[in-house]
């Protein structure tokens, strides 16, 4: 699933809530690390990664349940 910045995407929290937000920031980097490489765009299901999220949170890569726009 390919994401970019600008999009809106649905993503999980660790307790399991499912949030709503709109990509302000990616970073691909390695497992167990939350700073990386930053990118405009990634694949989500092939990189490792964090995102920063405009509801104030951010999600691993393997968080994003879908993109919405």
């Amino acid at each position: 699933m390919k994401v970019k910045i600008g999009d809106k995407i649905r993503h999980s929290l660790f307790g399991g809530e499912v949030c709503v937000g709109i990509v302000e920031d990616m970073q691909i980097c390695r497992r167990g690390e939350k700073e990386g490489r930053s990118v405009k765009s990634a694949d989500v299901s092939k990189h490792h990664g964090v995102i920063d999220v405009d509801n104030g949170h951010w999600c691993y890569f393997d968080q994003v349940e879908e993109v919405l726009t």
